[in-house]
């Protein structure tokens, strides 16, 4: 649905790879896939 590897997202929930650094590629299909904006992905506050 996102066109993102499995491995990455599951890299994403996992917390083996930091959200923070998502491309911002990644970022927008994965929030257009869950139906939110992309800084919820990381509770809108970058660290």
């Amino acid at each position: 649905m996102t066109g993102i590897a499995q491995t990455t997202l599951s890299g994403y929930e996992t917390g083996r790879y930091d959200v923070h650094s998502m491309t911002l590629d990644n970022a927008l299909r994965l929030s257009r896939a869950l139906g939110c904006r992309p800084d919820e992905l990381t509770d809108g506050y970058p660290e």
